[in-house]
């Protein structure tokens, strides 16, 4: 899934396997850009509005719970990642032992207690 895959996948009402294995491949990716990451969370956020349950479902099965937390990691100094990364971790958890567990293990805590000390005044 390049950049076609992940452009096709943003475009999408509604998440499906191949949506968010382009999400993740991108997420994943050395090279992607804050803005890019964003634009991601975004749609995750969205996707995870719409139908919380497939969505949670999805991104289960594509192991992006750690991913999630990691791009947070790397990208969280930009503030729109911040914003939508700590919807996309709340709506991830919403409900779902299992994925908290999994975020949890992958530091999200830490993590969404440092974005919060970096963004204190915005």
């Amino acid at each position: 899934a390049g950049v076609a895959g992940l452009e096709e996948a943003l475009e999408l009402r509604d998440a499906s396997p191949r949506a968010v294995e382009a999400c993740a491949a991108a997420l994943s990716g050395s090279d992607t850009d804050a803005w890019d990451v964003a634009e991601i969370f975004e749609k995750l956020r969205e996707w995870l509005r719409r139908d919380l349950g497939l969505t949670q479902k999805l991104l289960s099965e594509a192991n992006l719970q750690a991913t999630i937390v990691d791009s947070l990691r790397r990208h969280g100094d930009n503030l729109e990642v911040a914003r939508l990364g700590a919807g996309v971790v709340a709506g991830c958890c919403q409900r779902s032992n299992h994925n908290a567990e999994i975020m949890v293990a992958a530091g999200v805590v830490q993590e969404l207690l440092w974005l919060m000390d970096r963004h204190r005044s915005d």
